[in-house]
C-alpha cells in the first residue's frame, strides 16, 4: 500500500492523468531512479504505480493502455513490438516483423483512440526519439507517462511541461533505511552514530545506494576501526 511521501508522489501523477481536460497533455516525465530503484521497495512502486494504471476510471476512459520498461540495453524492434504487445493479440509474431513494419502498426493502432502509454526507465534521448513521432496527437486526451534516472532525458522529451519528481529520502530517514540494513532490529551502537550519517548524506537520499551499502556492511566486522 502506498503511504506517506510515495501516496502523495502517486496523488500528483494521477492528477496530471487528469481527462476531464480534452487537449493532448504534455508528456508526464518522472525524474527518478526507475520505477523499480525508487523510493521504497521494488514491489511497492510497481503495485502503486499499476494501480493508477490500473484504475477503472482510467481503464473505462482510455481505449488503448500500453506499458513497456525500456532500461539501458534496449532495441528499437524490442521496443516497439513491446509496446504492441500491450495493446494486440499478435504474440510472438511482433518480434519477427521489421521495424519499418512495426512502426507503422504502432501508428495505426493509436491514430483514433486515446491512449495511455508508460515508457519506465528510460535512459537515453533516442530510445524517445524512436517512437515520439509515433504517438498521434488528436487533441483527445491521451497521455505518455516516461520514468528516468536522468534529467537531460527528462528535459529532451518535454522542454515546455514540468518534471514530476519522485522525492529521494531526507537524512532522518536515509540513516533509518541504512541502521535497518546494517543492523536488522538493533539499534546502531552509539560510537558508530557519527559515521552512519557520513554514509547516509554520502548516498544523497538514493535508496538503492542505502541498501547496497548496507547490505555490504552487514556482512562485515561492525567496528569504528573497520
Amino acid at each position: 500500500m502506498a503511504v506517506g511521501p510515495m501516496k502523495r508522489n502517486l496523488e500528483k501523477m494521477a492528477k496530471r492523468l487528469d481527462y476531464s481536460t480534452p487537449k493532448y497533455s504534455e508528456t508526464i516525465t518522472s525524474l527518478e531512479a526507475g520505477i523499480r530503484n525508487a523510493t521504497y521497495k521494488a514491489e511497492d512502486i510497481i503495485e502503486s504505480i499499476r494501480n493508477v494504471y490500473n484504475d477503472s476510471h482510467i481503464v473505462h476512459y482510455f481505449d488503448i493502455r500500453a506499458w513497456t520498461t525500456v532500461s539501458q540495453k534496449y532495441n528499437v524492434q524490442g521496443l516497439l513490438a513491446s509496446l504492441l504487445n500491450s495493446m494486440t493479440d499478435l504474440g510472438h509474431k511482433l518480434y519477427e516483423m521489421e521495424i519499418e513494419e512495426l512502426k507503422q502498426k504502432l501508428y495505426q493502432k493509436l491514430q483514433c483512440n486515446r491512449y495511455l502509454i508508460v515508457m519506465d526507465d528510460v535512459w537515453e534521448t533516442n530510445a524517445w526519439e524512436e517512437v515520439r513521432r509515433l504517438f498521434p496527437d488528436k487533441n483527445n486526451g491521451s497521455r505518455i507517462i516516461l520514468t528516468t534516472r536522468l534529467s537531460n532525458v527528462a528535459v529532451y522529451a518535454d522542454s515546455s511541461g514540468p518534471i514530476h519528481r519522485m522525492n529521494f529520502r531526507s537524512l532522518e530517514q536515509s540513516l533509518k533505511l541504512l541502521n535497518k540494513e546494517v543492523f536488522g532490529k538493533e539499534c546502531c551502537p552509539s560510537e558508530l552514530e557519527g559515521i552512519g550519517i557520513t554514509i547516509a548524506k554520502q548516498c544523497k537520499g538514493l535508496p538503492l545506494a542505502l541498501v547496497v551499502i548496507g547490505g555490504l556492511l552487514n556482512k562485515s566486522e561492525k567496528t569504528r576501526a573497520y
